[in-house]
């Protein structure tokens, strides 16, 4: 007999000694009277503590029935081993503490069931649920001390005792329960959310959207007397740091009802089933604090679509699914109030049942906030800055398109602390433009020994990028050109999108000659090449890639995508490949030739401008617009000015 094969043996026996310890020789089943489900005295130490009669009888039956296959297995399985082993030692090492740990859970009525004096059971118990649980529990991990009853938090959902412990049961009946399908949904009553929509700038139609769950849970009768459903769900969907949990808590503060929050991750264990249990359980808080709202956050976690799961179509993200789907079919508004709002960043990836008609009826895009709603963000976080002179908001708004809620958030507090940490009191619109290149460009890289002739070269480089840029009737405002090294690059040329609502062929194409332009440069000054400018190459292939393919936009192939061909899903024949490739080229190289005609044509601005960057590091956009005899197109995206 091999030694794994023993060891697999022994476990066996341990088993059942552990059985046979702890068994009543003389006791009857539990099902014979309420009163016999505390069977039996069970001494450590100087403590005795009541055990159930059956449940460990249980727990050794499946017990051992699973190990026989383990033993079969463990020949294949080398890792088996040294869980065996483990489990064996850790039973007798640590059986008193585990005993003590299990009687202070008060699981017998989880187990069997609540009784009335009768003797009719009044609450279904979850004894198999237990017992896979356990089983899974003790030969799935490494078994120290600490890691099992680690383990037991986890599965049974029980909090520490010196941790806050968040409310996840309406009543008080449930209070002693200690379950595997115990939701850890956190409860928020009525008054505890202060906030309100007026608290929520900006997103003016996502807030509109929400009015009629509002009007809803206010006064359901309205809507029952003119026959009108209200949707069951609502999909909150956008980038995230946009503000869709904050539409949600605005919502549960306007109608002051429960506001049921919990991350969709959170359903999801190891153990098959737990999530669905949870699901039940979050329905069953949910009906007995109607009206309420529960909002799922991230819900794409368990939503997705069931054949592009991460895990392959895992067991445990279906049955969770399943459940969902099932619960929000089984309850009506008109009866049980309950809007369920879920929240996520791919809603791409959702599975069409969850969409339908009668589950998520309502879907809501949360978009990054427009230029007016920049403002009043701006607004709301600058309320408690102290300034120098009040800052020009617009002129923040405006050279922060594409910025998120959360992104401007951080651009205020990140101003605040470059001006503490300068050792000023006030915030200055300075602070605020090193503040946004900070996050847009990354922050400066200080101590770095580069030499003169490197520092020259990377200001011809970003100084060919500027004038290809300037020079340019379609190209983008230029913000600043820096030789300053900033995350990872010695140099950057930044220039400061516009919000667009619709991009043309020449705004890519003058993208092209602006990516171009160091290389250009480089050609032209000191006759050699960089390394550095692979990224530009790569910047410019892509850009012409989309003309091309993407949109159509060249007279060979106009009107015509390949949108499959790009992501590579399909593959075209050698022939029209060969075609494509070719018109990629050719516009490459017709960008590539107007920048060398710009930077020609202002050799002398552009020798300037190497200068400029020597001496000072960095140079504004005002300063280079100045040197080219340019106007400015937008000052406002000067911030430092």
């Amino acid at each position: 007999m091999s030694n794994k094969l023993y060891a697999s043996l022994v476990l066996v026996v341990y088993v059942c000694l552990f059985y046979a310890e702890i068994h009543p020789k003389n006791q009857d089943s539990h099902q014979k009277k309420v009163k016999d489900k505390i069977a039996f005295d069970y001494h450590a130490g100087d403590k005795t503590y009541k055990i159930p009669s059956n449940f460990f009888a249980d727990i050794v039956g499946n017990t051992q029935a699973q190990l026989r296959d383990i033993v079969k297995s463990v020949e294949a399985y080398p890792a088996t081993f040294t869980i065996l082993a483990s489990l064996g030692l850790g039973y007798q090492l640590y059986k008193n503490d585990i005993f003590h740990y299990v009687h202070s859970l008060k699981l017998d009525e989880f187990i069997y069931g609540k009784f009335d004096t009768q003797g009719k059971c009044i609450q279904e118990g979850h004894k198999n649920e237990v017992l896979f649980g356990l089983w899974s529990i003790i030969a799935g991990l490494y078994l120290s001390k600490n890691k099992i009853f680690e383990a037991c938090h986890t599965c049974l959902g029980v909090e520490d005792d010196d941790e806050e412990v968040d409310e996840t049961t309406s009543t008080s009946d449930n209070d002693n329960i200690y379950s595997f399908s115990k939701s850890s949904v956190r409860i928020y009553r009525p008054g505890e959310i202060k906030t309100k929509f007026k608290d929520v700038a900006g997103l003016e139609t996502a807030k509109e959207e929400l009015m009629d769950i509002l009007m809803f849970l206010k006064d359901s009768q309205q809507f029952k007397d003119i026959g009108a459903k209200i949707p069951k769900g609502v999909l909150l969907s956008g980038s995230p740091g946009n503000g869709k949990t904050l539409l949600a808590r605005a919502l549960a503060g306007e109608v002051q009802c429960p506001f049921l929050y919990v991350s969709a991750s959170e359903f999801i264990e190891a153990i098959v089933g737990v999530g669905a249990a949870r699901i039940r359980n979050m329905f069953a808080i949910a009906k007995d604090l109607a009206p309420c709202i529960i909002f799922i956050d991230e819900i794409d976690a368990v939503a997705r679509k069931r054949g592009a799961s991460i895990s392959g179509g895992d067991t445990e993200l279906t049955q969770t699914l399943n459940q969902l789907l099932s619960e929000m079919d089984g309850f009506e508004p008109q009866v049980n109030p309950i809007v369920v709002i879920g929240a996520t960043n791919r809603a791409d990836v959702l599975d069409h049942a969850i969409l339908r008609p009668g589950r998520f009826d309502r879907k809501v895009e949360v978009t990054s906030p427009f230029i007016n709603d920049r403002c009043k963000i701006l607004n709301l976080h600058l309320q408690n800055v102290k300034q120098a002179d009040a800052l020009d908001v617009y002129k923040i708004a405006r050279g922060t398109p594409g910025y998120s809620g959360a992104e401007l958030a951080q651009l205020v507090n990140e101003a605040a602390i470059l001006a503490l940490r300068e050792g000023k009191k006030e915030v200055t619109m300075f602070h605020i433009d090193q503040a946004r290149d900070n996050i847009n460009l990354g922050r400066e890289v200080k101590g770095m020994n580069i030499s003169y002739e490197e520092s020259w070269k990377t200001a011809v480089h970003e100084a060919g990028h500027a004038i290809a840029l300037v020079y340019q009737q379609y190209a983008e405002p230029l913000h600043k050109v820096t030789i300053v090294p900033r995350n990872g690059a010695l140099g950057i040329t930044f220039s400061m999108p516009k919000e667009r609502y619709s991009t043309y062929v020449e705004n890519l194409r003058a993208q092209i000659v602006f990516a171009l332009g160091g290389s250009v440069a480089e050609e032209l000054i000191y006759q050699g090449r960089g390394v550095g400018a692979c990224s530009d190459l790569k910047q410019a292939r892509r850009l012409a890639t989309q003309i091309v393919m993407l949109y159509g936009l060249t007279e060979e192939f106009k009107d015509i995508t390949f949108e499959e061909y790009i992501n590579n899903q399909v593959h075209l024949p050698d022939e029209l490949s060969t075609k494509l490739q070719s018109e990629v080229a050719k516009i490459i190289h017709e960008c590539r030739q107007e920048a060398v005609t710009i930077l020609t044509e202002h050799k002398d601005k552009l020798e300037t401008l190497v200068s400029m960057l020597l001496e000072h590091g960095t140079v504004y956009g005002a300063d280079v617009y100045k040197l080219c005899e340019l106007a400015e197109p937008n000052i406002e995206y000067s911030l430092a000015n």
